[in-house]
């Protein structure tokens, strides 16, 4: 090689006796007509993209999202301005905060929080009865979140580093390119990677999980500062992009909206930096053994997700962080366990243990942590099941019902899955179920968001839910989500590599690039799956903004 003058290149052709190595699942014969094979190779050699074009397609990417960055920000800072106008003109409109009812309200807090053993399971139950614990310590533990997902993230993301570093000096080393499954008929070696196209294409979610912070933290900065000024001037907060939660247990605009937590949206936005960093490590050397690195950070975000739709409602409920974290690491133990051994037995055992945690979860969730199944089989072994726990037990809540047999169901379905096809990769069928799961939770919570719902006693009719509405950027985002992250699928599942074939195999998958002729359709995925990502938290940081709950008290704010 080194006899060769620089900027050349040269093509050694190995001739082998067998097809083994294409093809592991042949049957080799040995036999006269197999010795006398004759094979025909066409070589051909194709001029790829110029610097200029390698240089614009990155300067283009790195523009496009450092543009939508900018729009984002102004856009969110016009947005404020406006109301801030509004709010200064209807200024002697205002009311004081502290009034006769506010006082009778002050004072049933007051009284939920000397007794917070009420009965969770009654019918309805509001979110006064659910939010009873100081503020700032809930947001204190609630921001344990990031800093504890920040130190994982370290210790988990240097060794992943060193590791596909390690994968990529042995190729460049050995010339072997069958260690890694490359889209060879797109993949643009620089700065010592084999395809760096693949590996720079994750920057969208770095750029815009940051953005995501950047605008958790204005949110955030906006609301306290509204929320001090309100305990100064003794007015009401009428941003509705700010929220209506004081940290201040005196403050009666406690009383009011969803209580204002950001811990755990921080903890989204690291995640999914984490997610292109852990993803664009994958992409150094992609194979079966690193996958799990991908999708790590995929569980975390999804189960953020679903955990921060949960705490909307019930604030004082929320899981403990270790614990959070510690089912964050059964569930990648059970992805490696599936990718190493990815047997019968295997299957099987997790059937049993997903259903079974599947449905211990949702007695959780139905009755609210009042319904313990331990304590239960404890009184049945001494004979007080009928006198004591089963009590509690009654079908109240319909809605909520349907919600987890439409859950379990799938659960169940997508275990028999596994046990009757035994996937090769565990870590896919668990990021389907937990992505389904997301999905159809924050589909009943928007659902019962616009629910209306009136109860009769009597002569009285009473409005239990009246309503809520989702503001319209909100709106937006999701028409925006959906879109991108349809487009992002559809990129998905181009397959331009396989690892349940040999190298040569998946060789047959591979496709010319498709975008500025640097990026393939994988590529692409990387960067709608990101904007879609990003929508899919706006939507979570913005769908209780509305009047309707902002506005509202919060013994009239339902809990479901």
């Amino acid at each position: 090689k080194k006899m060769f003058p620089p900027g050349r290149f040269f093509i050694v052709l190995v001739v082998k006796p067998n097809n083994l190595d294409c093809d592991p699942n042949e049957i080799n014969e040995m036999n006269q007509e197999s010795l006398q094979k004759q094979k025909h190779v066409t070589i051909s050699v194709k001029t790829a993209i110029t610097a200029s074009q390698f240089y614009k397609a990155i300067g283009l990417t790195v523009g496009v999202f450092f543009g939508f960055c900018i729009g984002t920000i102004l856009t969110y800072i016009i947005q404020w301005c406006c109301r801030k106008c509004g709010e200064e003109n209807a200024v002697t409109e205002r009311t004081p905060i502290v009034n006769a009812d506010e006082n009778d309200g002050c004072q049933a807090m007051e009284t939920l929080d000397a007794d917070k053993n009420f009965d969770r399971t009654r019918t309805p139950i509001y979110l006064s009865s659910l939010s009873l614990k100081r503020e700032k310590k809930s947001d204190k533990n609630f921001k344990l979140y990031f800093k504890n997902l920040l130190a994982i993230a370290i210790f988990y993301g240097l060794p992943v580093l060193q590791l596909v570093i390690a994968y990529q000096k042995v190729l460049n080393i050995t010339g072997n390119n069958d260690i890694c499954y490359y889209n060879f008929a797109c993949a643009y070696p620089w700065v010592g990677m084999s395809a760096f196209n693949n590996v720079f294409s994750n920057i969208g979610y770095m750029i815009l999980g940051f953005l995501f912070l950047v605008i958790v933290y204005i949110r955030e900065y906006i609301h306290r500062k509204q929320s001090t000024t309100d305990m100064t001037t003794g007015t009401k907060c009428c941003l509705p992009c700010i929220g209506m939660g004081s940290s201040s247990r005196n403050n009666s605009t406690k009383l009011y909206g969803i209580p204002q937590h950001y811990g755990l949206f921080y903890a989204m936005g690291l995640a999914m930096i984490m997610e292109g960093i852990m993803s664009a490590c994958y992409h150094v050397c992609p194979t079966l053994s690193n996958f799990q690195y991908d999708t790590s950070f995929m569980y975390v975000m999804a189960c953020l997700c679903i955990l921060k739709i949960y705490q909307n409602r019930h604030p004082d409920i929320t899981t403990k962080v270790h614990t959070y974290y510690l089912a964050m690491a059964v569930i990648i133990i059970v992805a490696v366990i599936g990718q190493l051994y990815s047997t019968l037995a295997f299957w099987v055992v997790f059937m049993c243990a997903y259903m079974t945690f599947s449905l211990r979860l949702s007695i959780e969730f139905y009755y609210k942590g009042r319904w313990e199944v331990r304590k239960l089989v404890i009184d049945c072994f001494h004979g007080r099941c009928c006198k004591t726990n089963l009590d509690g037990v009654r079908i109240d809540h319909k809605d909520r019902l349907c919600l987890l047999l439409i859950g379990n169901l799938f659960s169940f379905g997508i275990s028999l899955y596994g046990v009757i096809k035994q996937p090769q990769s565990a870590a896919m069928v668990l990021l389907v179920a937990l992505i389904f799961h997301l999905t159809l939770y924050c589909a009943f919570y928007i659902f019962m968001k616009l629910l209306q719902k009136k109860q009769t006693n009597g002569d009285t009719v009473r409005c239990v839910r009246c309503g809520e509405k989702i503001p319209w950027y909100t709106c937006l985002f999701i028409l925006l989500a959906v879109i991108f992250w349809g487009l992002a699928i559809w990129m998905f599942v181009a397959n331009l590599t396989s690892w349940q074939e040999s190298p040569s195999g998946s060789r047959e998958h591979n496709a010319e690039c498709w975008f500025l002729g640097f990026y393939d359709k994988h590529d692409i995925w990387h960067f709608f799956s990101a904007i879609s990502l990003f929508f899919s938290f706006m939507i979570l940081l913005t769908f209780d903004d509305h009047d309707t709950v902002s506005k509202k008290s919060r013994d009239n704010i339902p809990v479901f």
